[in-house]
């Protein structure tokens, strides 16, 4: 093999493994935002409150203990003219399996 064929080879190789570290964060991140958005939702029942995913997802970040936050808001009576914003904060760990599924902390600014 030439010089520039195994150049080309370890090239692939290393944007594959980048891509592969990418979608394990975002996976993290996506079960992360899930968790928080169904325990958000516990707390707000029947309060008539959305929340974004989008903004959930953007707003994630990996801690360096290894749990992830998530930061966005929740949007009440969306559409009135009691429509009103509240920002909450909530940070998830790993289960057993290794997925952020287990909400530790819950912070909503009422």
């Amino acid at each position: 093999m030439n010089t520039s064929a195994s150049l080309v080879r370890s090239a692939v190789l290393l944007v594959l493994g980048a891509l592969s570290l990418v979608a394990c964060g975002n996976s993290t991140t996506q079960s992360a935002v899930q968790a928080c958005k169904e325990e958000v939702l516990g707390k707000i029942e029947g309060k008539m409150g959305e929340l974004n995913e989008d903004d959930m997802l953007a707003n994630a970040s990996q801690l360096d203990d290894g749990n992830v936050e998530v930061k966005s808001a929740i949007t009440f009576r969306r559409g009135t003219d009691q429509e009103n914003s509240q920002t909450f904060s909530c940070t998830v760990a790993p289960d057993e399996s290794g997925k952020h599924t287990r909400v530790v902390g819950m912070s909503i600014n009422w």
